[in-house]
């Protein structure tokens, strides 16, 4: 993936939600187009969070210390039709995968907010 001078557009929102939760940051006009967007986080995220130490690290992130902050992060990514892990899966499998997880994430986090578990 890290090969990908500009990636399909379902990979980089993928990388732009593990770029988010990495709290990796990109500075953007406000009303910057999507697009524009993306591929600013792909820029960013590309050497950073692409690598295996970098993966690893996301995975080991404790959805405990911070439930809320994850749910801002993710919440506007899950809901829309282009980040859900069949239509991700239909450029890469890989980052199918790791868009599964990001739901996962959400899913967890709205559990402890909403249980009061948090």
């Amino acid at each position: 993936a890290r090969a990908y001078a500009r990636p399909p557009h379902p990979v980089a929102l993928t990388v732009m939600a593990l770029a988010l939760l990495a709290d990796i940051h990109v500075d953007l006009p406000h009303n910057a187009a999507d697009e524009e967007r993306l591929y600013a986080y792909w820029g960013a995220a590309r050497d950073t969070v692409l690598v295996p130490q970098a993966m690893l690290s996301l995975l080991s992130l404790n959805p405990e210390d911070d439930p809320q902050k994850i749910l801002t992060i993710l919440g506007p990514l899950v809901a829309r039709a282009d980040f859900q892990p069949l239509a991700v899966g239909q450029v890469s499998i890989a980052f199918a995968l790791w868009c599964s997880w990001c739901h996962a994430l959400h899913g967890y986090c709205s559990f402890l907010i909403s249980a009061g578990v948090i």
